[in-house]
């Protein structure tokens, strides 16, 4: 009972990380901007159909392509000796220790029309071929980001899988591939089911994989996702950008009006100066007698 309050912690992460945003995106599903209930945004989707289609395909495909490649591998591992698969299970991860985007700016030197590829074709006499900004590099980039997601549950699955139960089989006359599909494929099949949610997910979410080595022209549903957020998102700051102008432009028209004032302020009084120095030195105020010492007066100034 005691064991129980330990999850705790987790309960609460999965309730504010998990279940609220889904209680969210329910509720602004259904709601307008006046947070009345409207069925306009699922009527929407209809229109973006052909992504979610080649969402779920290339998906599917770069799956199937994971799990293909990770069984055999997942298994030999299993049945390598306990000091091995340490070693290997390393150089299965070494590549997640690089950034997932570094990774995928390696492929567009590799898949480019004057990459690497290219260019060692092109030295047999063959090539170039058109790589990058296709379905098929997309896939490459989803099955080569995601393939340890999917030989880590199948390795740690069939790692328990004694020894002696291909042994049982083998006496009861059971071939290499009864033995697969009668006993490893079905002690597997966690670790299969796994491996699939875990590749699956991420690869028709993704967005990074599509818009580097698709080139823009195979949008999925995280493309799209990103295009909607980042589209409300500028719309709001080119708003913003614009009151800032407004404000700025008021306070310079402000600060010039005061310029101007004090501008004219200064000739006026610069002005008045002149007029009462030049009435100190003009002689036209002086009688006819003083009139020569006005002049010498004036002369020395």
């Amino acid at each position: 009972m005691k064991l129980k309050y330990f999850s705790a912690p987790y309960l609460v992460w999965m309730v504010v990380f998990i279940l609220v945003p889904l209680l969210m995106i329910g509720f602004f599903a259904f709601t307008n901007d006046e947070g009345k209930f409207t069925m306009k945004y699922i009527s929407d989707v209809g229109q973006y159909a052909n992504i979610f289609v080649r969402s779920i395909w290339l998906s599917l495909i770069a799956t199937a392509i994971c799990l293909a490649i990770a069984y055999p591998t997942a298994f030999i591992l299993s049945r390598m000796e306990k000091h091995k698969q340490g070693t290997m299970l390393m150089i299965v991860m070494l590549p997640m220790w690089m950034n997932f985007l570094l990774r995928t700016y390696a492929w567009m030197t590799l898949l480019g029309n004057n990459g690497i590829i290219n260019h060692l074709l092109g030295m047999i006499g063959l090539g170039p071929f058109k790589l990058i900004n296709t379905s098929g590099a997309v896939v490459l980039g989803m099955v080569y980001n995601y393939l340890p997601f999917m030989i880590l549950p199948l390795y740690s699955v069939m790692e328990k899988i004694d020894n002696s139960m291909f042994e049982a089989a083998e006496d009861l006359g059971c071939s290499y591939m009864q033995t697969l599909f009668r006993v490893i494929v079905p002690l597997s099949i966690p670790g299969i089911t796994s491996g699939i949610t875990m590749v699956f997910v991420p690869a028709i979410s993704t967005f990074i994989i599509s818009r580097m080595l698709g080139g823009g022209s195979n949008l999925l549903v995280g493309d799209l996702i990103e295009m909607q957020f980042l589209g409300n998102m500028w719309v709001h700051l080119i708003e913003f950008r614009h009151n800032i102008e407004n404000n700025i432009r008021h306070v310079e028209g402000n600060m010039c009006d005061k310029q101007r004032n004090k501008a004219e302020f200064k000739v006026h009084t610069c002005r008045k100066e002149y007029e009462k120095q030049h009435k100190r030195y003009t002689c036209y105020d002086f009688g006819v007698d003083d009139r020569h010492i006005c002049n010498a007066h004036y002369n020395s100034f």
